[in-house]
């Protein structure tokens, strides 16, 4: 899979820099944050990337779309009133910290020494307009440039930089064009911005964005309860594959879960007719095995790369659901709409 090209273009023009991203919502921004978050751990291990959403929700959901585009890393989800974060981590292996901000100052409050700032080489802000209300982004803010203006003072290294970037559909509630050009000259005082990034709408709508629900395939929108789920107390982790599958042959799946698997076996489909060598790999009860091998069939295909990393992006749909026990149709469907999952005519042919 790869990011929309007006999301490359924004990551290539960030690079290193403090930034202000302003995108639609359902234009990728999370996605775009990842691969933010990816390229720093990639430049420095050593240290932890944070990404600060406002709300608790957010900390899962953000989480598991940073886990499916970093595979490398580890991410650490922290929200008052769970336990800390261990930091531990396999060798070679990468770590980003998803948290709220209250919860997060005070855990640096109680461990300066382990998330202290000399630890994080890139702190992410969602939904960045809040820095400028009385919330805990301002006190984040204002300690990161409290600590880049001591840092310039000491000469930092690259290795010492700490890059930020503000995430945000809309980055002012003001509405005169005084007002807003105030804000946003604060916004960027405030966090030390060194550049906004925005894409055109021709841009957006030539990388294939379409507003929120405008889908090719029918796909209701989603509940947070969905039911038909398995009972907490039946569920059986050492079977998680199995059942998925029992219920699918059985038709007890979920609506949502069903839907999703139909349109995983129409590729499939379609692609072992154009390449009899490839054998789906829904079998296999490693779960990411599944993406896995269609990024590596469409490495020896490059007539149906693009074919194959769509199926990448299905596969990795139908692995949150499977991995929920069929309960985060929100997030497949977060994770569908910004990858691309629906931007397919011959998906909507078959599924119509």
């Amino acid at each position: 899979m790869r990011l929309r090209m007006y999301q490359q273009k924004i990551v290539d023009s960030i690079g290193r820099s403090n930034a202000i991203v302003k995108m639609p919502t359902g234009s990728g921004k999370t996605l775009l944050a990842a691969e933010i978050i990816k390229k720093n751990l990639a430049l420095d291990g050593a240290r932890a990337a944070l990404f600060l959403v406002p709300t608790q929700d957010l900390v899962d959901q953000q989480s598991k779309v940073i886990e499916a585009w970093c595979k490398n890393s580890i991410v650490f989800r922290f929200t008052g009133g769970l336990k800390d974060p261990s930091m531990e981590r396999m060798p070679g292996q990468t770590c980003c910290i998803v948290s709220t901000p209250q919860a997060f100052i005070s855990l640096q409050g109680r461990k300066p020494d382990v998330f202290g700032w000399k630890a994080i080489s890139a702190v992410l802000f969602d939904e960045v307009h809040h820095v400028l209300k009385h919330h805990p982004y301002r006190q984040i803010a204002l300690s990161l440039k409290d600590k880049n203006q001591s840092s310039d003072a000491g000469n930092q290294t690259d290795k010492e930089t700490i890059q930020i970037l503000g995430l945000s559909a809309s980055l002012t509630y003001k509405v005169s064009s005084a007002e807003i050009k105030n804000t946003l000259n604060r916004l960027c005082h405030e966090l030390n911005i060194e550049q906004m990034e925005s894409p055109s709408l021709k841009e957006l709508e030539e990388g294939g964005y379409v507003p929120q629900y405008g889908l090719n395939v029918e796909l209701e929108r989603v509940s947070e309860a969905p039911e038909g789920v398995i009972e907490r107390g039946a569920r059986k982790p050492h079977l998680l594959h199995q059942t998925f599958m029992e219920r699918i042959r059985s038709g007890s799946a979920t609506p949502f879960s069903r839907k999703v698997w139909n349109v995983v076996k129409t590729l499939e489909s379609r692609l072992m007719d154009a390449d009899p060598s490839f054998e789906s790999p829904l079998k296999k009860a490693k779960l990411v095995s599944w993406e896995d091998c269609a990024y590596k069939s469409a490495q020896q295909n490059a007539t149906y790369a693009a074919d194959f990393e769509l199926l990448a992006v299905w596969y990795t749909a139908l692995r949150l659901l499977v991995q929920s026990w069929e309960e985060d149709e929100v997030l497949a469907m977060q994770w569908l709409k910004m990858s691309d999952g629906f931007d397919v005519k011959f998906i909507s042919q078959d599924l119509s």
